[in-house]
Order: structure tokens, then sequence, then C-alpha cells
């Protein structure tokens, strides 16, 4: 699958602010809740205050409060004047989460708090914090659902294959899930014995081609989301950023009222330190070119919610990564061992779905979309798991985000992200491709030129 019209770099810098949710070409400013996203200290943090001493407002109110396993989400009006020096938003668990743009006619808007703590039952607040104080509004009571369970699979079988060495694993099923035919192989590894390496060449080339060109090559697989053979997402080589965070369109389908309302996003990426340590997380890009890496995605909502460009600080502090190697993609399948991202549609409808935070595409996020699947895993033990499975083929059907979500957790990965798939989806193992050529029903078959790989490799 290739992630279509995502704009260059240069076309990311050069957009201008427009506030508010009306369709629109330009990015929405920060918006009437905040200063210059370059100025940290437009999210304060302080404190969370004593239930007992929260000053209530009239004016902040909750129309409706429900959660997915995934986030919260709340409805609510803010009707008092809101400054530009002020911020509002909603207030969870002693933290502040700062809200999308207000809708320009002053009526209701969506705000989604992502991944709640692990709880029966949740209380949220809306906040209005201006040069007067903090106010806010009476609390909602939420029930949160349990996470979904991992999906584990008996019959995986070690192979034995010529060119892997001992400390690189490789594993194979052909099973049945939920009644259609899948059909995986996963490798793993302990980067103590071998180099874990992401790559960008210059131009596409299949991943026969590309590891003919290193001889140290034990596994490798495709990687990110690329168009017209040029990498369209996030990534750093050699501690060098040679693509930030593009923003994206709220659809790829051209008679969507979305395909010309661009959002800022947090893409999903795997991280290498100058250590060799491996990280998942959220990466965004701010108005300087300069990527952060959060712990929580930017809660962007396809025809809701629309923030400005991140910061330091915004959606939530970075965490501080300097990484060596990165390679984004999405969405984030596990982070800390939840997952997510859910299916729930909006009151919008078809493909408007409220947990849909990095805005993935209709040929790739969606209940119905079963494909062909590239993903990287981190073990607890810090072991990495390349994984792919075929799809749309007789021999396996492939399986939708949420089922790979569980699939990974099923193999004990507590962080996994996923990476591109469909006829990209490739594994080489010394030498030798084990997944299938064919790319669809009718049999036909296909090598895809790639521009961008992970893989183990000999020290």
């Amino acid at each position: 699958m290739e992630i279509k019209f995502l704009l260059t770099t240069a076309a990311l810098l050069a957009l201008t602010a427009a506030c508010g949710p009306e369709t629109t070409t330009e990015i929405p400013e920060w918006g009437r809740h905040g200063t210059d996203p370059a100025d940290t200290s437009s999210t304060p943090t302080p404190p969370a205050p004593q239930v007992d001493t929260l000053s209530y407002s009239d004016a902040l109110s909750i129309a409706s409060a429900e959660a997915d396993f995934c986030g919260i989400a709340v409805t609510y009006s803010v009707a008092a004047t809101v400054a530009k020096s002020d911020s509002y938003g909603l207030f969870y668990e002693g933290a502040y989460y700062p809200g999308p743009s207000l809708p320009s006619d002053g009526g209701e808007l969506m705000q989604v708090i992502p991944l709640p703590k692990a709880a029966s039952q949740a209380k949220v607040n809306v906040y209005l914090k201006s040069s007067e104080g903090t106010v806010y509004s009476e609390a909602a009571a939420v029930n949160v659902p349990a996470q979904p369970e991992a999906i584990r699979f008996d019959g995986w079988q070690k192979l034995s294959i010529t060119g892997v060495p001992s400390g690189v694993d490789v594993y194979h099923i052909a099973t049945t899930l939920e009644g259609n035919n899948f059909e995986a192989w996963y490798a793993v590894a302990d980067l103590s014995s071998v180099d874990l390496k992401i790559k960008v060449p210059g131009s596409a080339a299949t991943l026969e081609d590309q590891a003919a060109g290193d001889a140290s090559t034990i596994i490798l697989v495709n990687g990110g989301y690329f168009y017209n053979g040029r990498h369209t997402g996030h990534a750093v080589l050699n501690g060098s950023q040679i693509n930030p965070v593009p923003s994206v369109r709220g659809s790829l389908r051209t008679t969507s009222p979305e395909y010309n309302v661009m959002y800022y996003v947090t893409r999903g990426t795997f991280i290498l330190d100058s250590a060799g340590k491996p990280y998942v997380s959220w990466a965004g890009t701010d108005n300087q070119n300069q990527t952060h890496y959060y712990s929580s995605p930017l809660a962007s909502v396809c025809g809701e919610a629309r923030y400005g460009q991140v910061n330091a600080r915004m959606p939530v502090p970075e965490l501080g990564i300097k990484p060596a190697s990165a390679l984004g993609a999405g969405p984030v399948l596990l982070y800390d061992g939840q997952v997510p991202f859910n299916f729930t549609e909006t009151a919008n409808g078809t493909e408007y779905y409220r947990n849909n935070f990095e805005i993935m595409p209709y040929d790739i996020f969606g209940p119905e979309v079963y494909a062909d699947r590239t993903c990287v895993g981190i073990l607890p033990d810090g072991k990495i798991i390349l994984f792919i499975c075929d799809g749309r083929i007789k021999s396996s059907a492939g399986v939708n985000l949420l089922q790979l979500a569980r699939i990974m957790k099923g193999l004990g990965c507590n962080y996994a992200v996923n990476m591109d798939g469909g006829g990209s989806t490739a594994m080489l193992a010394g030498g030798s491709r084990l997944n299938s050529y064919e790319k669809d029903m009718a049999g036909n078959t296909e090598n895809r030129p790639v521009v961008s790989t992970i893989g183990f490799y000999n020290k």
C-alpha cells in the first residue's frame, strides 16, 4: 500500500494558518487556546488541584462523554469568551489536555483523550484557564472498556534457513483466523548478537536487489510508505533527519469533503537511539522543522478535532529521544501493552473514525480492510520482531489493523508499529523470499521495488 498525496517538506513549511473547522486547503493555527506553538509555555501543566478546590462555571458544559478502550471522547461547549492567551480543554487524572480549535459557529466540539488509564470508570471535566484563574465544568463519569484480548496461535513452526545464524529465529504458520486462511512469518533477534538497520536508498529497489548490495544481510522486510519512488514519512539516518512528519489530507478520496482539509498529525515511528536501544513512539514535526517524539498521539479526529502544530509539550511533553535512525509509517499498534486505536465511527459516519488519531487513509485503516501487513515489534526484554503476513490471496486473507495489534500482543510485544503493507509486503531470510509473490485472487504476481527497509545484519 502506498499513501498518496502527502505534502512535501517544502509544502509543509509553506502552509499558512487558518483557524476553524471549515473546509480549507490550509492548516488550522494553534487556535484560540494558546500562544505561538513554538512557545512551550502555551501548554501549561501545573500541579493538579484537589477535587474539593475546583471552581465550577456554567459557561462550560459537557453534552456527552463515552469511552473506547483506547480513548475517552467528550463533546462539550465553551460559552465564555475565550481570549488568545486563554487555554481550554479536558482535565483528566490530574492532567490538562488542550482542546482543538473552537467551532466558528460557537457550537459544540469533540475532544478525545487517548490511552485512558486502566480503570473501569473515569471522571472528566472541561477546563478554561484565563488571566482570572481556572474554572471547570461539572464532571462527567464514563465507563472504560477493557483492552482487546491477544490473539495467540499454537502452530508456529521454527524454520531452519541457510544463511540465518544462531541468535536469529524465524517462524512460520499457516492456519485460519476467524474463519479465513492466514499465513504469516516472523523473525526475532537479540540486538546484542546482530545489528538492526534502517535503510532509505536513493531510489526504489526490490528486497533482493537491496540485500545483494550488503553481504551482511540476514533478514530484510519492507519499510515505510512511499509515492512515486519517494519515501513520504518521517525518517532519520545517521542522526540526521531526512524527512519530517508531513501534514495530511483528511481523506484521499477526491469526492470526500475532507479531501481539501489538512490536519497536523503525529505518526507511528520505529526508532533506534545512538546506543542501539529500540523505541516505538508517535512523532510530530514543529514549525521549526524539528521532530519530537511522544508517549501519546495528537488526538486529531477527522471531521471533528483539528489541532495546531506540535511543540515540545504538545500534545504531551516530549520523551526526549535522540534517534540515530528512525522510520515513520503508522499507526502505532501497541504502546506499553495497550492498543491505541479502534474502529468506532463518529456521527459523521463511514470512514470518520473517532480513534484514527494518525488519520490513516481508507485503504489502510478500517474494520473491513484485510490486507498483507508488515510491522515491527519490541519484546519486554528488548528483542525485536519483524513480522509479515500475506493477504488478499487464496492462501491468506490478511488481517485488519486491530487483528494485527492483537497478534503482536500474542507474540509478547509491548510495543509495535505498522509499516507499509499490501503489495510491498515481503520478507527475505538468508537471501530467499519467504512469502508469496501473488498479489491478488487472480494469481497475478508482483515483486515491488520499495524505498525503505528494516533488517537484521551480521555485526
